[in-house]
C-alpha cells in the first residue's frame, strides 16, 4: 500500500512541476493503462552503484523517463529530465522505474513476473562495504585486524539492518529468477570503463535510437561531467571517482580476501554466477 501510494505522490509532483500541459488525471490514466498492458521495466541497484549515470544513459538513448519508486528523495532525483533538458524525454513514453529494493517491485499491484523487464546494476561489494564503513564509521576490522562480520552485513544491508537481510545479495537473487530474455545485467565497472558497451546494451535491450546513441557516445565525457555536477560536493567526493577500486586499495590484499571468502561462504551460488569477477586474486594479477 505504501509503495503504491509513493508512486502516486511521485506522479502528482512530477506532472505538476514538469509538464503544465499534462494534468495529474491525464498522467494517472496513462500510467494505469501502460502498467496493465505490456512490459513494466525496472532499474534495480544497490545505493551508490551508479544508477544515476545508468538512468541518464537510458533516458538519453530511449527518450523514455525514469522515476523513483521511493518517496524519500527530492524531485531532481525522482525525475532526471527535470535537471537535464538535453535528455528530451517523452513523458508519455513507458517509464523505467528506479528501485533499490526488490521487495518494492513485488509489492506493486500491477507486478507480474511475466511482464517484468529488469535491469540490475551491480558494483563490487568490497567497494560498497568499505565506502559505507568509512562513511558510517563502522570499521570492518578492529585494531587487532580481526574481521567484524556484523559491520559487513550491515554495510550490505543499509535499510534492512534490523533483520540483516543483506539487500545487496537479495537483489541479485531476485534478478537470477527473471528469464534471461527479460533481464539485463550491468556492472558498474563497465559503466565507468566501457561506456560505449553499456550504451549499446541499453539501446539494444530497449530499442533506443541509434542517432541518440552516437550523440551520447561522441560527447560522453561532457555529459558525464554534467551528471557529476548533479550531486553535492560531498557526494561527488565520495562517489564519483573513476577509480573502480578506490576504496579497496586502502585495504590490504589479505583484508580484501577475507571479504571475498565471506561472500563465497555465505552466497556461493551468486558468487560463481555473478560475483567471481571481483575475486581479489584477479585484481592482484592485473
Amino acid at each position: 500500500m505504501r509503495a503504491t501510494l509513493s508512486i502516486l505522490v511521485t506522479i502528482i509532483l512530477v506532472s505538476t512541476l514538469i509538464d503544465a500541459k499534462m494534468t495529474n488525471v491525464d498522467f494517472l490514466k496513462h500510467y494505469a493503462k501502460i502498467s496493465k498492458e505490456g512490459d513494466v521495466a525496472y532499474l534495480l541497484s544497490y545505493p551508490r552503484s551508479g544508477n544515476t549515470l545508468a538512468r541518464y544513459i537510458f533516458e538519453f538513448v530511449t527518450r523514455r523517463p525514469t522515476m523513483e519508486l521511493a518517496p524519500h528523495h527530492d524531485l531532481l532525483n525522482i525525475f532526471l529530465a527535470y535537471s537535464f533538458k538535453e535528455l528530451k524525454v517523452d513523458l508519455y513514453a513507458r517509464p523505467l522505474w528506479k528501485v533499490h529494493r526488490n521487495r518494492v517491485i513485488k509489492a506493486q499491484k500491477f507486478y507480474d513476473p511475466e511482464r517484468t523487464l529488469l535491469v540490475l546494476l551491480v558494483r563490487n561489494y568490497k567497494e560498497i562495504a568499505f565506502r559505507y564503513s568509512q562513511y558510517k564509521k563502522l570499521p570492518l576490522f578492529d585494531d587487532n585486524d580481526q574481521f567484524i562480520e556484523e559491520n559487513l552485513r550491515n554495510a550490505l544491508s543499509i535499510w534492512d539492518r534490523d533483520d540483516v537481510r543483506e539487500l545487496y545479495f537479495e537483489n541479485i537473487a531476485f534478478f537470477d529468477q527473471v528469464p534471461e530474455s527479460k533481464r539485463l545485467l550491468i556492472y558498474y565497472e563497465d559503466l565507468v570503463l566501457h561506456p560505449d558497451l553499456i550504451i549499446s546494451q541499453i539501446m539494444t535491450f530497449f530499442e533506443g535510437s541509434d542517432e541518440r546513441r552516437k550523440l551520447l557516445a561522441g560527447n560522453y565525457f561532457y555529459y558525464k561531467k554534467r551528471i557529476h555536477e548533479f550531486y553535492s560536493k560531498e557526494e561527488t567526493a565520495l562517489s564519483n571517482t573513476d577509480d573502480i577500486c578506490f576504496y579497496s586499495k586502502q585495504y590490504s590484499f589479505e583484508q580484501c580476501q577475507i571479504i571475498d571468502d565471506w561472500v563465497k561462504k555465505h552466497h556461493s551460488d551468486l558468487w560463481f554466477k555473478y560475483l567471481s569477477c571481483y575475486d581479489e586474486n584477479i585484481r592482484e594479477k592485473e
